[in-house]
């Protein structure tokens, strides 16, 4: 990822890389580290029901232990309760406290039916009103064109959004992160992200906890944004 920063009075805008990564990324985090343009990442920390992410608590603590700001992500499946599954992502996450960036939930076709996009809807629904009950505010929303915004859930605009840059012409609303493309670290393929705005996606930093009905102003329902 990438976001903007102000630099004394020039307002320079610098880019800063971030990457996304799951147990199907045999990371090499030395390699990972000593690249000084990665400033964070996004953990895969659970899929449905069943399924959390054997790697997540490993990557973790090594992108903690190197100071890159770090979050989770929630792979929906769209035959399963949303709500049970937003249970499952949980687990991770309040194990794992100290992460720094808002949570998201992956919508896409694999392993998908996609054509029922009333069951996407409500499943996306029971998840996001299930992690605001404890939050007090939105997850990130992770889609592609597979899955247009507009036809899952209603006011998309009050989301966070992340999209893959090669998709930005399916898009007509403003995103927050963008997945820019695939390299190697150390000869392990891993996804480049970047954000225009790191100050959309970082949890207020004043919390000893996220879990907490007291959130900063512009992270509250009914929008994210300032």
């Amino acid at each position: 990822m990438s976001f903007c920063c102000l630099h004394g009075m020039s307002q320079q805008m610098r880019i800063y890389n971030g990457i996304d990564i799951s147990h199907h990324n045999k990371v090499c985090w030395d390699s990972v580290l000593a690249n000084r343009n990665i400033k964070f990442c996004y953990i895969k920390a659970s899929e449905g029901v069943q399924f959390l992410d054997p790697m997540a608590r490993h990557h973790y603590q090594h992108a903690v232990g190197g100071n890159l700001y770090v979050g989770f992500y929630h792979y929906l499946r769209f035959d399963v309760s949303g709500k049970k599954q937003y249970s499952q992502f949980k687990r991770v996450l309040d194990s794992c406290p100290d992460y720094s960036l808002i949570p998201v939930v992956d919508v896409e076709r694999g392993g998908n039916d996609i054509s029922d996009t009333a069951q996407l809807n409500k499943v996306l629904r029971q998840f996001v009103q299930s992690f605001e009950a404890d939050f007090g505010f939105r997850p990130i929303i992770y889609y592609c064109d597979y899955t247009p915004i507009k036809k899952v859930i209603s006011h998309s605009e009050e989301y966070c959004k992340w999209v893959p840059r090669w998709r930005l012409s399916y898009v007509d609303s403003h995103i927050d992160i963008y997945q820019n493309f695939v390299s190697r670290i150390a000869g392990v393929p891993i996804d480049f992200d970047y954000c225009p705005d790191i100050d959309n996606i970082l949890l207020p930093k004043y919390l000893p906890c996220w879990h907490f009905d007291v959130v900063h102003h512009a992270l509250r329902v009914p929008t994210l944004r300032r």
